[in-house]
């Protein structure tokens, strides 16, 4: 015969699991939601982006001369790698995730040599957390 207790203990049991799959599920929303937050952060750093990419305007310049505003939205871009890093760090994002969908952007960040040399070896004591997420994503800071 079932008791009370027994009862007792079976639906908490029952609540406590129903409880880990709420979390687990609301766990993945948040995730889902943080990405195309991320990537509607992305949109607003466009115009670098494409500049960068291959057949982009800076890609492949060796002496890039840049403007100031030119400057400061590549600072701009860069930060927001910053904040992913600290993120990753934190373990709020996981390495891979960030390598599947934005190592391609970091690639293009360091090919161009003009970046590389004025951010990541004049400046490297101001970007060390660019540094340091290149170095987690396994992206060289020699360019390619």
């Amino acid at each position: 015969m079932v008791t009370v207790e027994t009862l007792g203990i079976l639906a908490t049991a029952i609540g406590v699991a129903i409880g880990v799959w709420q979390l687990v599920l609301s766990r993945r929303i948040a995730s889902g939601e943080f990405l195309l937050r991320l990537d509607d952060m992305f949109r607003h750093h466009q115009d670098v982006h494409i500049a960068l990419r291959p057949g982009g305007k800076w890609y492949g310049v060796e002496d890039l001369s840049l403007s100031a505003a030119e400057s400061a939205a590549i600072d701009a871009y860069m930060g927001l790698f910053e904040r992913i890093y600290v993120l990753v760090d934190k373990g709020i994002i996981d390495a891979e995730t960030v390598k599947r969908l934005y190592g391609y952007r970091i690639k293009n960040i360091v090919a161009n040599r003009t970046i590389r040399q004025t951010r990541l070896v004049d400046e490297k004591d101001d970007w060390k957390d660019f540094i340091a997420l290149c170095n987690v994503l396994g992206i060289t800071l020699e360019g390619e």
